[in-house]
């Protein structure tokens, strides 16, 4: 046989080259490079139901040993509720610790777009203040389109905090569950996207709020912001700080009519805050906008278009038409205790309702919660009894279904020849973490030593004695 024959070439076959195997799946987020695109927070509970854990499991026994000694939310989120209520947010910003987190998830699923459900490429030309929400907002219409395509996510758009507004579906978003009227946390240990924490229920069921009378503005921030997001995910050098600096300069330069005090009064800014960004200082969000809708581009290309420093930046009065005016609230502005009392007696009456927590009750009034303790003490006492009676029954129900739903996955899986393992128990229930509560794993192993006294192997099949072996 010749030595170049084609049955030579036909078994010279080269191994292709295979990406590292990773710890965990390596799930894609949803919608990068799109306003669409899904939130760090979002990701993170996805990719724990994908391996069929809880969020706070993730956390602790894959993410947490990977942050190392940098900078972090919290060091130890699992020993701190704080991280859960307050730091879990910043995941979605800008923050060192953002990147951090980033980082590690890169490492663990092997991929390099993470960094595209946050706000990271933005760190040197956005303000952290008053950036992120510190409770999740959503869109009930778009949770119901996503649950006929099959993943349900929270968007990154809906976790800034001048985003009030769909643009998709022209409605305002809904911040509380619309039947217990609790807010949801950004980031949850244990719920899936799309569900209330505290009663369960599908946030995509829910009417749609009445349309603010500033529509038109909101429409055009959620938008803007929108260009933000999609630029987000983009590869390559991150706008530098000196950009903004750059841009207001143009635009105080020209002239009568165009001065710091007559473009705040435009864009609804203070000139003292045009001139410290003039000097430096990196803009809020919101302020952000307001310059990019006075300067009739986008915010993303006014970070990112160096040509837009060089030419003419006019603020025109006609774009600044649908800004907003600021109107903060007075001091000493007088409320009606005795209304607000009637409202929350009424509340206390209110039996066929779901209680709803004092924190929960405040927000609905505009009232903090330390200043409705102190004017109605007796009202929130009441109100808080009832709720945590509501707690505690919601808690005995759900233990006792689940009491009664372990011994029934087990007997299944056994009849099934399957082994009733933590893992599977956990699959037939679809509860992430079912069995990590003491009293559930009691159920769980008794149950087993039972089929296993009855003389019933693991496998389903009866195990032989020594006298049926004899007899066999």
């Amino acid at each position: 046989m010749s030595e170049h024959s084609p049955l030579t070439e036909f078994w010279e076959v080269t191994c292709p080259a295979l990406p590292a195997p990773s710890r965990l799946y390596g799930l894609a987020p949803v919608g990068l490079g799109t306003p669409d695109a899904e939130s760090l927070t979002s990701y993170l509970t996805r990719l724990a139901h994908a391996h069929r854990v809880s969020v706070q499991a993730l956390v602790r026994q894959e993410i947490q040993p990977r942050l190392g000694e940098g900078p972090a939310p919290r060091p130890w989120p699992n020993r701190s509720t704080l991280f859960w209520k307050r730091d879990a947010r910043l995941l979605n910003g800008l923050s060192a610790g953002t990147q951090t987190w980033v980082s590690a998830l890169n490492q663990l699923t092997g991929r390099t777009d993470v960094v595209g459900s946050t706000l990271l490429r933005w760190r040197q030309v956005i303000s952290p203040n008053l950036l992120l929400r510190d409770h999740r907002a959503w869109c009930p219409r778009c949770y119901a389109e996503q649950q006929q395509t099959g993943v349900v996510y929270d968007r990154l758009l809906w976790a800034l905090t001048p985003v009030l507004w769909c643009a998709h579906h022209g409605q305002p978003l809904a911040s509380s569950c619309s039947r217990c009227h609790q807010a949801q946390p950004v980031l949850s240990p244990y719920a899936l996207v799309g569900t209330c924490v505290h009663c369960g229920w599908w946030l995509g069921d829910g009417a749609a709020a009445a349309p603010p009378q500033d529509a038109d503005w909101q429409a055009q921030v959620s938008t803007a912001a929108a260009s933000l997001v999609a630029a987000a995910a983009v590869e390559g050098h991150d706008p530098p700080a000196e950009r903004i600096a750059a841009v207001i300069t143009v635009v105080l330069g020209r002239g009568r009519g165009h001065g710091a005090s007559a473009v705040g009064q435009r864009l609804q800014v203070s000139d003292v805050i045009l001139h410290g960004w003039r000097h430096g200082r990196v803009p809020q969000l919101a302020n952000l906008i307001r310059l990019s809708v006075g300067l009739g581009h986008d915010p993303a290309a006014l970070l990112t278009n160096p040509e837009l420093c060089q030419q003419r930046q006019l603020v025109r009065a006609q774009r600044c038409a649908a800004i907003p005016a600021r109107v903060g609230r007075p001091a000493g502005q007088h409320r009606d205790w005795d209304a607000i009392a009637a409202t929350l007696q009424a509340m206390v009456r209110d039996v066929d309702g779901i209680p709803c927590s004092v924190r929960a009750v405040g927000a609905q009034l505009g009232v903090s919660i330390t200043l409705l303790r102190r004017r109605c003490p007796e009202e929130c006492r009441q109100i808080t009894e009832q709720y945590q009676a509501y707690a505690r029954a919601r808690g005995q129900q759900r233990r006792a279904t689940v009491a009664h739903a372990i011994p029934q996955a087990v007997h299944q899986l056994h009849d099934a020849g399957i082994v009733p393992t933590e893992e599977r128990i956990t699959q037939v229930l679809d509860i992430p973490g079912v069995l990590r509560e003491p009293e559930m794993r009691a159920i769980w192993r008794a149950t087993r030593r039972a089929l296993e006294e009855a003389g019933i192997t693991d496998r389903g099949q009866e195990r032989q004695t020594p006298s049926s072996q004899e007899e066999a």
